[in-house]
């Protein structure tokens, strides 16, 4: 007879219980090791190493949730304030001369750049909202390692 405190672990699906965490599940497919090696050739010595870390399907399926990073919307602010600075001086240097377009180009780039960093900073507690939400429910999430469904233990 299962005891209480397992039988919410059983799986509804296939009333297994051979189930696991998520957590399990990742941290028994996870292996990583250091590699190091040393090598010898006409007058010369060589050493080299390297950190390997390696997952099984079941590690990669029970992962944990990874936070949203701003990288990607870092490099299209970048991006963003390049081609803006670059239309506005060539495009008011037809009109007027070079210098006057770069400085009235500098503060309009500045500005979109102050605005790009702010909405960032701003949207930043959703992101973060979410990452929580979503690492709760991985922490509680289990799986059957005989008919791989996915269910959630409270």
């Amino acid at each position: 007879m299962k005891s209480d405190s397992l039988s919410s672990t059983v799986c509804a699906k296939c009333n297994s219980d051979d189930t696991q965490s998520f957590s399990m599940a990742n941290k028994s497919g996870t292996s990583s090791g250091v590699m190091i090696g040393v090598g010898s050739s006409r007058g010369g010595l060589g050493v080299g190493g390297g950190y390997q870390t390696s997952k099984s399907e079941l590690a990669k399926l029970t992962a944990p949730p990874v936070p949203d990073g701003t990288a990607g919307e870092s490099i299209a602010l970048i991006f963003l304030l390049i081609v803006e600075f670059n239309l506005v001086a060539v495009g008011l240097s037809i009109f007027i001369s070079f210098f006057t377009a770069i400085f009235i180009a500098i503060p309009l780039t500045i500005a979109t750049a102050i605005f790009g960093i702010y909405r960032s900073k701003r949207n930043a507690p959703k992101r973060e909202a979410t990452y929580k939400a979503a690492m709760r429910r991985w922490e509680h999430s289990w799986i059957c390692l005989r008919c791989g469904n996915n269910f959630v233990v409270r």
